[in-house]
C-alpha cells in the first residue's frame, strides 16, 4: 500500500509543478485586472475625416430581428453617403431577403448547404462587393450579426479610432437582454469581464486585443483577398492571423452596440462547444506563426494572445477531474473508503472555491461597468450570484469539444425584437 501511495503522490507531483508554471506565465492577467478596474476607458479625439464604410451583415433566417438592426444603422449620426449596407441572406427559408430588401439595402442570396459557417457567408458577400463595387471603394468594413442594435453614435465613434489605428477596431459589446434569465446575465457578465480584464488594460498598455465575432471594423486593405477565415471561430482565426502579422486590434469603448445573448441551455451548449473546438483548432493551426511573431516583433501582444488560446479548460478538466477520478478508481478497487471521502471533499472544496472566486470577479466587473448595465439592482445582484456556472462548465465543455470529432456550426434562433429606441428607453428608466 505504501508503494501505491508513493506512486499516486508522484502522479500528482507533476500536475502541481505544471500548475505552478501556468501560474507564472499567466500572472500578468492579475495585473490586467487591477489596471482594468482602476483606469477609465480611452477616448479618441474628434475628427472631420469621415471614412467610408461598408456594413456587412450575415443573416440566416433572421426576419424577426434584422429590420431593427438595419433601422439602427440608417439612423446613425454619421454622413449618410459614407455608409453602405450589405446583407447576405445565407441559406434562408424565411423572409429575411425580402425584409432586408424592403429597407433599401443591397442584399445577396447565398445557397450552399455544404459550407454553412459565417466565414463562408462573409467571403461570398465580399466577393460580390468586389465584383460590383471594388473592395477598395470603401475604407473599411464593419461586421455585424443580424440580432445586433447600434447606438446612434457607433459609426462616428469607431471612425475616430479607425482614423488613428487604420487597421482593425472593435466596438463595446453590450447586451439587450441581460435580465431575461440567469443564462443571458451570465453571458453578459462574461463579455463585460472581457472588457475590464482584457481589452481595456491591453489598450492602456498599448497592446493589441482580440476580436469577438461582431461589431468589428477591418480596413479594406486587409480584406483585399476576401474573407479567408472559415474556421468554427472565424473571429479567433482573424485575431490570430492579424497578431501573427503584428497588426494590432484596438477597442473603442464609446462605439457601443447591443447583442442578444442565448437564453436556452441547448444554445449555450452548442455555442460553447463550437467556441472551444474552434479555439483549439486555431491554436494548433497558428501556434508556430504566433510563437515566431513573439520574437520577430518582440511582441507581448503575440505572447498574450497565444497564451489566451491555450485550452485552459481542458487542462483544468484533466488536473481536477480526470486524474482524481482515475486515482479514485484505483483506490476504490482496493477498498479504500478514506480516499473516496477525501476525493469527494476535495471536489466540494474545489467548486466552493471556484464559485466564490467568480462571484468576487463578477462583483468587481458589475461595479465597474454598472453604467453600461441597463437593468435593476436586483437583476444585477441575481446575475452576480448565478454567474459562476458559466465558467465552471468550461472544463466539461472543453473535454467534450476535444473528443467530439465533428463539431459543426449551427445557427442560434434570435427572438428578442426590441428596437434601439426600446433599449434607449430602458437606459433612461434605469438612470432614474
Amino acid at each position: 500500500m505504501d508503494q501505491i501511495i508513493s506512486f499516486i503522490y508522484e502522479q500528482f507531483k507533476w500536475p502541481n509543478i505544471i500548475l505552478t508554471i501556468v501560474g507564472i506565465i499567466t500572472f500578468y492577467n492579475f495585473i490586467y485586472l487591477i489596471i482594468g478596474f482602476i483606469i477609465k476607458p480611452k477616448k479618441f479625439p474628434e475628427t472631420n475625416n469621415y471614412k467610408k464604410y461598408g456594413i456587412l451583415i450575415a443573416a440566416r433566417n433572421e426576419e424577426l430581428v434584422i429590420g431593427q438592426l438595419i433601422d439602427s444603422i440608417l439612423n446613425q449620426d454619421y454622413p449618410k453617403d459614407k455608409i453602405e449596407i450589405f446583407v447576405v441572406a445565407d441559406n434562408c427559408s424565411d423572409n429575411t431577403y425580402k425584409l432586408a430588401k424592403s429597407k433599401g439595402v443591397k442584399v445577396y442570396e447565398r445557397n450552399n448547404l455544404s459550407k454553412q459557417r459565417k466565414g463562408y457567408a462573409l467571403d461570398f458577400l465580399l466577393q460580390n462587393i468586389n465584383k460590383d463595387y471594388g473592395i477598395k471603394s470603401f475604407d473599411g468594413y464593419i461586421v455585424f450579426d443580424a440580432d445586433n442594435l447600434l447606438d446612434k453614435d457607433f459609426v462616428k465613434e469607431i471612425n475616430k479610432a479607425f482614423v488613428i489605428n487604420k487597421n482593425a477596431v472593435r466596438g463595446y459589446l453590450n447586451t439587450k437582454n441581460f435580465d431575461t434569465n440567469f443564462i443571458t446575465s451570465a453571458y453578459s457578465i462574461h463579455f463585460y469581464r472581457s472588457v475590464v480584464a482584457q481589452h481595456r488594460p491591453r489598450q492602456f498598455l498599448k497592446l493589441g486585443t482580440h476580436i469577438n465575432g461582431t461589431g468589428i471594423l477591418i480596413g479594406s486593405h486587409l480584406l483585399k483577398d476576401g474573407w479567408k477565415y472559415h474556421s468554427l471561430t472565424e473571429d479567433t482565426e482573424l485575431t490570430a492571423h492579424l497578431t501573427s502579422k503584428h497588426i494590432k486590434v484596438e477597442i473603442c469603448e464609446q462605439a457601443i452596440f447591443f447583442d442578444e445573448q442565448p437564453d436556452k441551455f441547448k444554445f449555450v451548449f452548442r455555442q460553447r462547444v463550437r467556441w472551444e473546438k474552434g479555439r483549439m483548432l486555431v491554436f494548433f493551426k497558428y501556434f508556430f506563426k504566433m510563437f515566431g511573431s513573439i520574437f520577430r516583433y518582440f511582441s507581448f501582444t503575440s505572447y498574450d494572445l497565444l497564451v489566451s488560446l491555450i485550452p485552459w479548460g481542458l487542462f483544468s478538466f484533466i488536473r481536477y477531474i480526470l486524474v482524481p477520478i482515475i486515482i479514485g478508481v484505483i483506490f476504490g478497487s482496493l477498498g479504500s473508503l478514506d480516499f473516496w471521502h477525501t476525493f469527494f471533499m476535495s471536489f466540494i472544496t474545489l467548486y466552493i472555491g471556484l464559485y466564490f472566486y467568480d462571484v468576487f470577479l463578477a462583483t468587481l466587473v458589475v461595479i465597474k461597468e454598472r453604467k453600461n448595465i441597463h437593468t435593476s439592482l436586483f437583476q444585477k445582484i441575481k446575475g452576480i450570484i448565478t454567474y459562476p456556472w458559466f465558467n465552471i462548465i468550461s472544463m466539461y465543455i472543453a473535454f467534450y469539444a476535444l473528443i467530439h470529432p465533428k463539431v459543426k456550426w449551427k445557427s442560434i434562433t434570435h427572438t428578442d425584437i426590441r428596437t434601439i429606441e426600446d433599449v434607449d428607453d430602458i437606459k433612461q428608466k434605469t438612470k432614474t
